[in-house]
């Protein structure tokens, strides 16, 4: 009704009252310098809401702001100053007669203030009031009496200001002290001064562009230097700015070869890359720029690409946002300096290439600013016409799409799409309502280009932008079926592909969720069907159509030979250079397109980027600058073999041997026991006792045996009959009623050929023991002794004297029921040639029987199994060359068997089997940060499981599944069963190193075949040693960022970084198995720093730890703690030791404290 209060309106002008007061009055409980920075945002809140008001408003909103402007002397000195400052944004057309009266009194009340500051804010203010004033003559007499009264000394800024301040209110102001002598070395030195109010400091600036517009350009060059000195050293933003505005103004005055002068200075401070200079500089410089003329322009912008590849991320945002200046003012420069269409169009394609470059950068804060300067300096422009926009939006808009799905982020780099995107929606939604649709081109003509890129070369670019410019749409597709490379993972070598091409027009990446196989008829046929509406190529060398098999006469792949093709020459074997091979060019039926590369383009290898990483050599001739410094900051192809291993066929072999085996006895006799001084007498017993024989044979020498065992299974009725000892029988019937496995000799020489071939021998019995049912062994020597070495194997493995036995009976048990495997890795986790350093392994093999012990102690008397991983992996090789029907030898030609090997855990993953396609699928076990929950997702940097399933599928073979241990959980399995069934992946085999009951019934309901090595028939748990070792292995943590380049947030499952995840176990067998574990991952993180440093001559650094370390982890502790990348591994387990040392004193120091006060205790 009328008359009534609009409620809204009255909220609005609440919230603007109370801001306001929050702004001018902040909280006092705020530090200086905070209340500081909030006071001088009234300044832009008074200017945005001059422009975004609606005029029916604006007085609304005018009367709370002049309320402020009442009662001057009861403001404090900061807000005085404030108040002033602000004056020159006031609307003074929209202010009645009073309140510019209320501004002016105000004003005219400071002017005249003892503050230096307070009185400079006020002259300027009154230049602004004068101004404004109209025609109210009191007003003007007021202002009038106050200036020519004012005692202004010599001072050159008050001078100016009266000046200005007289002409304004048309008095015929008196100009001599300024023109008429020479202040400006004056001005400079009042400048650089740090008591000079900064104030006073944008008059002087105000000065000096006043002095040039008046004629006098001797000191035109001069005054351009120290403005633009004004913008690095000015410690406020209005000064800097004000600078900037100055120095553009100088622009008609300058030589070129001034300008370029200015130029190359401020690109020197803009290089130095601090934060505070990279936010003021890049503004200026970027219009600055224009003014060269377009040769030293192009020099130029040489010059800031190179800064943008630096190592330095604030001087490459700083660079972005250079470039997005020139690029939002570059329709000027086309006014400036004639030169023809095509030129200019090109260096407009760089500049928006910095931009689209700076989105695919690997280094977020670059990310950020490209985006948030692509959103409000070009989409968000004002100053850019809406045809400029659709310009870059026609040229960009698929580059620019692909940048923001390929690099998300964290969660600031979120708010930045978002506002990137919200420029672009209002820019396509404006251009549709004024313009109306786009017209796209695309061109009709594609090319797929298929590779490992494994990096992307100069040579790879070479040819992408050669096939480029005859007219083709390129796309680039990292694929993943050279599956003999070592290759780094597959969003490594794609983000490397995206940096080398972001800037490259037409130039595009395939999506990775569609692999795509050569190979593979139907994965062509939907590449053709996916460009179905366009003409189609396919881009190979000429050595894959030499070498591969679907090209060859015969190949059931007629497909990819009716294709057309681009195909690049590659020189080297005649038989693979398609100048001098022509026959295998005849096999294209489709059209042939034949490329050559220059000269220096040839020459280029990954085996030679890979040597010059090594040697730590500059590399950018060989692939794009960002991407060598991506390369070193990661550490990436360190010590990295072009080529997986392979993996070789077994070096040890076991037999067992069953009674009478007269020439096992001869062979033994000849050979073990050829020294021996009691070897009749053993070679008797042997005869005699029926017993069986487990022998360890050395396959790499002549296969001769390096030890044996004497064993028999029996019966507990059978026990006496065979023992004689009617307590011994008793007791062990008391801990057993099934089969039990008699240990009645070891035999091995003083010096063995193989490493602890007791401890090799011993797990090969006792894993065959359980294919006949026994759950319990007895170690009962003939004669009652035995070597060291043999007892040592026996405790380790968990063997303990019983309490009952007889006092001098030698006899060691064990119970095998549910038994504790250790996976003993070490050795494979290590590359070359740290992996054959005879001090390293003896570290690692002492550090292994130091952790067999301490699980010994975890559950006293049970069995502790130790399985090499090496003597493993080879009776694996031997499982799988039989399942695939191949020979053990790599065949010459190489012939390759009909299935494929999948590893799909950590086992194998960089290995290849003799004579069968070895392709892994990365995978890992993922932890919350809180460790309830965990999952199997895709390795770091791997595609996606379902992606990789898919590749799988592609290669079009049935598959041999394999994996280390499938025990209780069976995850990894459980995940990946359903994608393969999805893809229809045609599963043969799942083969596992140890597969437990539980397993079986794990792939019986999967539907799956398996076959392991080893079977056990129930296991408590097990441990891969590796993972017991914090920065060598572990599981992964689910975290948004890593700590240290190249090492994943992981977890140990030992304290003080969990507890130990065993359920039964004691507090201080807990506590001795973690020490011991982080003890032993110090020893030989010590030994393989030494070895570094004695190898390389430095030091073995957190950042350099993948120069050693296969997949080197980061133990996780948390998101706010960090890790000095300088610092060696073996210093922070020195600390976690420490760490877990105190935990152990202070549960100590607790019992007894609490004893101390329990009833009967002692009380202090």
């Amino acid at each position: 009704p009328e008359g009534m209060k609009d409620i809204t309106q009255e909220k609005v002008k609440n919230l603007w009252t109370h801001y306001l007061q929050q702004t001018i009055r902040p909280d006092y409980r705020l530090v200086d310098l905070q209340q500081k920075r909030i006071r001088n945002q009234l300044k832009n809140i008074v200017m945005a809401l001059t422009e975004y008001a609606e005029p029916g408003d604006l007085q609304m909103f005018l009367e709370p702001l002049l309320f402020w402007y009442r009662s001057p002397e009861e403001k404090s000195e900061e807000e005085q100053f404030v108040l002033m400052n602000c004056v020159e944004v006031l609307p003074f057309d929209a202010m009645s007669d009073e309140e510019k009266k209320t501004v002016a009194d105000t004003v005219l009340f400071c002017a005249e203030s003892g503050n230096a500051e307070i009185r400079i804010s006020a002259w300027r203010a009154l230049e602004q009031v004068s101004s404004g004033c109209g025609d109210n003559a009191g007003m003007k007499d007021r202002i009038l009496a106050v200036v020519e009264n004012a005692d202004l000394g010599d001072s050159h800024m008050y001078e100016y200001l009266k000046c200005r301040i007289e002409n304004n209110l048309g008095v015929c102001a008196k100009e001599e002290k300024l023109y008429d002598q020479d202040i400006v070395s004056e001005i400079f030195l009042d400048n650089l001064k740090t008591g000079t109010p900064w104030v006073a400091k944008a008059v002087n600036i105000q000065i000096l562009e006043d002095q040039v517009a008046r004629g006098d350009k001797s000191h035109a060059l001069h005054i351009a230097a120290h403005l633009s000195n004004m913008l690095k050293v000015g410690h406020y933003m209005l000064v800097r700015n004000t600078a900037g505005k100055a120095l553009l103004s100088l622009g008609p005055l300058l030589r070129v070869d001034q300008w370029n002068e200015i130029a190359v200075e401020m690109l020197r401070d803009l290089e130095i890359g601090e934060t505070d200079y990279s936010r003021t500089i890049p503004e200026w410089l970027g219009q600055v720029a224009l003014w060269l003329p377009p040769e030293q322009l192009d020099e130029l912008l040489l010059s800031l690409s190179e800064t943008m590849t630096g190592s330095s991320e604030y001087a490459a945002a700083a660079v972005i946002d250079a470039a997005g200046t020139m690029l939002e003012h570059y329709p000027v420069y086309r006014t400036r300096f004639k030169e023809d269409a095509e030129t200019g169009k090109n260096r407009w394609k760089r500049l928006v290439g910095m931009l689209l470059a700076g989105m695919a950068n690997y280094r977020e804060i670059v990310r950020q600013e490209a985006l948030l300067v692509m959103g409000q300096k070009v989409f968000g422009s004002k100053l850019l016409h809406i045809a400029e926009k659709r310009s870059v939006f026609n040229a960009a808009c698929t580059k620019i799409f692909f940048q923001l799905k390929e690099n998300p982020g964290g969660e600031l780099t979120h708010f930045y799409r978002a506002a990137c995107l919200s420029n672009l929606y209002r820019f396509i939604t404006e251009y549709r309502l004024m313009v109306g649709e786009f017209d796209m081109h695309t061109r009709k003509k594609v090319a797929f280009f298929p590779g490992t890129f494994d990096p992307f070369t100069l040579s790879h670019k070479g040819i992408a932008k050669i096939i480029r410019d005859m007219g083709f749409d390129v796309y680039l597709s990292v694929d993943e079926f050279s599956w003999s490379k070592k290759a780094q993972p597959h969003f490594i070598r794609r983000r490397i592909v995206n940096m080398s091409t972001a800037d490259e027009f037409h130039i595009h990446l395939f999506p990775y969720e569609i692999p795509l196989s050569p190979g593979n008829p139907d994965d062509m046929r939907r590449l053709q069907d996916i460009f179905a509406d366009r003409e189609l190529y396919l881009v190979v060398g000429s050595d894959v159509i030499a070498n591969a098999s679907f090209y060859k006469e015969g190949a059931d792949n007629d497909v990819i030979r009716s294709m057309n093709h681009v195909a690049f020459r590659r020189v080297g074997d005649e038989k693979m250079d398609s100048k001098y091979n022509r026959d295998m060019m005849r096999q294209i039926r489709g059209k042939l397109v034949e490329l050559e590369l220059p000269e220096e383009l040839m020459e280029i290898s990954s085996t030679r980027i890979r040597e010059n990483i090594d040697m730590n050599r500059d590399i950018s001739n060989l692939i794009d600058p960002v991407v060598q410094e991506y390369i070193y900051n990661n550490g990436l192809y360190l010590r990295e073999p072009e080529y997986k291993p392979l993996i070789n066929a077994r070096a040890v072999s076991f037999e067992e041997a069953d009674p009478p085996y007269p020439s096992v006895e001869e062979e033994l006799a000849g050979t073990l026991l050829k020294n021996e001084p009691h070897r009749e007498a053993i070679l008797q017993e042997l005869h005699r006792s029926g017993d069986r024989l487990m022998i360890l044979r050395n396959q790499m020498s002549e296969n001769r045996p390096v030890a044996f065992a004497r064993f028999q299974y029996l019966a507990p009725e059978e026990l006496y009959g065979v023992l004689g000892d009617i307590r011994i029988c008793d007791m062990i019937r008391s801990r057993t009623t099934g089969d039990v496995l008699l240990i009645s000799g070891f035999y091995a020489g003083e010096r063995p050929e193989i490493h602890d071939a007791e401890q090799l021998l011993l797990t090969e019995l006792i894993m065959y023991s359980f294919g006949h049912r026994c759950d319990y062994a007895v170690f009962y020597p003939e004669g009652g002794v035995c070597s060291n070495r043999v007892a040592s194997a026996m405790i380790r493995q968990g063997f303990v004297r019983p309490e009952e036995a007889p006092e001098h009976t030698y006899i060691y048990v064990v119970d095998m029921h549910a038994p504790l495997m250790l996976l003993a890795n070490m050795e494979t986790t290590l590359k070359e040639p740290f992996s054959s350093n005879t001090r390293i392994l003896r570290t690692i093999h002492r550090a292994q029987q130091e952790l067999q012990h301490s699980m010994a102690k975890l559950y006293p008397g049970q069995l502790v199994l130790s399985v090499s991983a090496s003597v493993l992996y080879h009776r694996m090789v031997d499982k799988v060359v039989q399942i695939n029907h191949v020979p053990r030898e790599v065949q010459v030609p190489r012939k390759l068997g009909e299935m494929m090997c999948v590893p799909y855990g950590k086992i194998l993953r960089g290995g290849v089997m003799p004579n069968t396609v070895t392709k892994t699928i990365h995978t890992d076990k993922v932890y919350d940060p809180d460790l309830i929950g965990c999952s199997v997702e895709a390795f770091p940097n791997y595609t996606p499981l379902p992606t990789q399933v898919k590749t799988i599928k592609s290669f079009g073979r049935p598959v041999i599944l394999v994996d280390d241990v499938l025990n209780r959980s069976g995850i990894r399995i459980s995940t990946l069963a359903p994608m393969f069934l999805r893809e229809g992946v045609n599963i043969k085999k799942l083969l596992v190193g140890v597969m437990t009951g539980y397993g079986r019934d794990v792939l019986a309901s999967l539907g799956l075949s398996g076959d392991s090595v080893y079977y056990v028939p129930n296991m408590r748990d097990w441990f891969a040693e590796s993972s017991l070792y914090p920065f060598i292995g572990g599981d992964q943590v689910r975290r948004d960022q890593t700590k240290v380049a190249g090492l994943e947030p992981s977890i140990n499952l030992i304290r003080p970084y969990t507890n130990v995840a065993l359920e039964g176990v004691s507090d201080d067998a807990a506590y001795d198995f973690s020490a011991c574990c982080i003890r032993n991952a110090r020893d030989v993180l010590l030994v393989l720093e030494q070895e570094y440093r004695a190898r390389f001559a430095r030091n073995l650094t957190l950042s350099r730890l993948s120069e050693a370390i296969i997949l080197p982890l980061c133990p996780d502790r948390g998101d706010c703690m960090e890790y000095d990348p300088n610092l060696a591994a073996s210093v922070y387990l020195e600390n976690d030791l420490q760490m877990l040392y105190r935990t152990r004193a202070n549960t100590a120091r607790s019992q007894s404290y609490y004893a101390e006060r329990m009833p009967g205790g002692r009380r202090g």
